[in-house]
């Protein structure tokens, strides 16, 4: 990495793994978000023994990274839009993993977050829980939002202790059975929003149930959100976890399973004959400086590796432990830094895997410098990460990883199969 008075120090990079409920061998799918990215298509291996037997997403997470703020174009939910109540990583109550997403809204304001969208076809899973049924009816929980008034709103009637799904100002369909208080419940979603009318297929728990349609011209919605948006007067305290959304309708459903992390292990192959890569109390980086790179939430700036001085040669390897998980799907790739100062400089993050290299970013590290990163906003209701910090991800890639290393850069935690390999390295102006 090559940099001009700044200095960058890798705080976090995840690479996250999704699995499906089944037995058997492992298979890998992912399509990068990042236009420098050469992410695409490779051979996956096995097979599950589900349908489908490969997915396709675009997005996932299961919160294992314990962040919740909302960062505008970065990896993580990149829309808050709460007006009151609070939204934060909960590491007690979780369905997978080592944390959900909780929501606690006191009264009738919304609050919640979101992910963006932009194709006419959506199809979601998450998983979901209330700690309390709530004491009336919700508008919404959960939906594809529309800019043109047609918004899938996925809700909860009081009276009847249902899920109801339906298009606003549409029919709503209400599921076929009963929900209880502290219990996760898996919700698959199919949104087609490509056609007039508009259609919805949904399973609760991989139970169909009726579609919701809705007469509208084609458009496309343009996010994913999680949390109550009706307005109504309604306490409320719930959960999600493990969500995955895909733009490909014969992913539906997606069904059970979940986003684990795995964390580093080791240091690997590394490059730095000059010495320009440093722990962050100034040491020279070594064989235990992988530790530096394993806190939860990934956000702490307070360890970390570090490169001080311009270095196209120079770069870390990081491995990840195993995953005790037989049936894999996809890999995500996340990365976290933070930059001394916003002067321009450029690194890359990679994934080796098989000698293969799969750029997951490569450009500008410096936020204000470049647009996919996530800037400061004075917008009420919108809370981002510092102009000095900023959030990576690629939507997972087709990739073969068994007993093959895969890399990626900086501090790490993630989602693969047998121990991949961390690798930052290089050029700039």
């Amino acid at each position: 990495m090559r940099m001009r008075l700044a200095v960058v120090v890798i705080v976090l990079s995840c690479v996250f793994l999704t699995t499906q409920a089944g037995p058997t061998s492992s298979a890998f799918s992912a399509v990068a978000a990042n236009p420098s990215s050469t992410f695409a298509s490779a051979a996956s291996f096995g097979g599950c023994a589900y349908t489908p037997a490969a997915i396709t997403p675009v997005w996932m997470t299961g919160f294992e990274h314990g962040v919740t703020t909302a960062a505008a174009s970065s990896g993580l939910l990149d829309i808050d839009w709460t007006a009151s109540g609070t939204v934060s990583a909960d590491s007690t109550v979780k369905r997978n993993g080592g944390y959900s997403m909780k929501i606690v809204r006191p009264s009738s304001d919304t609050v919640g977050r979101s992910r963006s969208v932009s194709n006419g076809m959506v199809v979601l899973r998450l998983a979901f829980r209330f700690n309390a049924l709530p004491a009336g009816d919700l508008k919404d929980f959960t939906g594809v939002w529309s800019t043109n008034g047609n918004q899938l709103e996925i809700g909860y009637v009081s009276a009847s202790q249902k899920v109801n799904l339906g298009f606003a100002g549409g029919t709503k369909r209400l599921s076929g059975t009963t929900i209880s208080a502290g219990t996760w419940y898996v919700l698959d979603v199919r949104a087609n929003y490509t056609v007039n009318p508009h259609t919805a297929d949904w399973q609760l728990n991989a139970a169909a149930q009726t579609q919701a349609t809705k007469s509208a011209a084609a458009e496309v919605p343009t996010e994913v959100w999680l949390g109550p948006d009706g307005g109504e007067n309604v306490p409320l305290t719930m959960w999600f976890d493990d969500l995955l959304i895909s733009q490909t309708s014969a992913d539906y459903p997606i069904g059970d399973g979940k986003v684990l992390a795995l964390s580093p292990d080791a240091m690997g192959a590394s490059s730095d004959p000059s010495g320009r890569l440093l722990n962050n109390d100034n040491t020279a980086w070594d064989a235990s400086s992988w530790t530096k790179l394993t806190e939860l939430p990934m956000t702490s700036t307070s360890t970390a590796i570090k490169q001080t001085v311009a270095d196209g040669s120079a770069y870390v390897g990081i491995s990840f432990g195993d995953t005790a998980e037989t049936c894999a799907n996809a890999v995500q790739a996340e990365v976290a830094y933070h930059s001394s100062s916003t002067t321009a400089n450029v690194a890359k993050t990679s994934m080796m895997e098989s000698g293969t290299e799969r750029v997951v970013y490569s450009g500008a590290m410096n936020p204000q410098h470049h647009p996919d990163l996530p800037q400061r906003h004075d917008q009420p209701g919108q809370r981002h990460l510092e102009p000095d910090q900023g959030e990576r991800a690629q939507r997972p890639d087709r990739l073969r990883l068994d007993d093959r290393r895969a890399s990626v850069l900086g501090r790490a935690h993630g989602r693969v199969q047998r121990r991949p390999l961390e690798r930052l390295s290089g050029t700039g102006p």
